[in-house]
């Protein structure tokens, strides 16, 4: 029995075949984080292209930047997780992420600066990073949810719904609780 459970979870924790429902949920759920976090990224870089240090918007909107920053944190952690099950992508994960650290902090320090210019760029690297990995995560997701092999190409899916970032962050907080909980050894998912 102890064996059995054992090469489920060794299963599960190398990218093996074994799909589980709570897999595709929480890769939705980080997914839908993505998306969510991009378009307010790309509402703050238009809005900052708009004003400048002397703006009387601009402490809030350079507040709103650091914000996204934490809310990204969170997004990260549950990423973190996802790459720790699927190997095969994990390195494409760190690199994005990496990068949207890296642009996040400098986009901040630029716009304090005064350098706006460079703070938007910072800000485009930011979307394009956080839309890499949405890209790649909507194939990883097309995958485990469409098993065989097709050749046709991506079918976009627009949700409705309008969820704020902190009630979609506080889902996929619990998406992975339920995800590391499946990781413990011994564990009857």
């Amino acid at each position: 029995k102890m064996s059995g459970k054992m090469k489920e979870s060794l299963n599960a924790m190398s990218g093996g075949e074994n799909i589980e429902e709570e897999d595709v949920e929480a890769l939705r759920a980080i997914l839908d984080n993505l998306l969510e976090f991009s378009f307010q990224q790309e509402d703050l870089m238009n809005d900052f292209s708009e004003i400048t240090n002397s703006h009387p918007e601009f402490a809030k909107k350079l507040k709103n930047q650091n914000i996204l920053k934490v809310y990204f944190e969170h997004i990260d952690d549950s990423l973190y997780t996802l790459s720790m099950r699927q190997p095969k992508i994990s390195s494409k994960i760190f690199k994005d992420i990496s990068n949207v650290h890296y642009h996040l902090d400098e986009s901040l320090v630029h716009f304090a600066d005064n350098r706006f210019n460079i703070g938007l760029s910072d800000q485009q690297f930011v979307m394009t990073s956080t839309n890499n990995l949405a890209y790649l995560l909507s194939n990883v997701l097309n995958a485990m949810q469409n098993p065989t092999p097709s050749s046709g190409s991506g079918k976009g899916k627009k949700k409705g719904n309008s969820f704020s970032l902190p009630d979609i962050i506080q889902k996929q907080g619990e998406m992975m609780e339920k995800m590391k909980s499946g990781m413990k050894p011994g564990e009857i998912a």
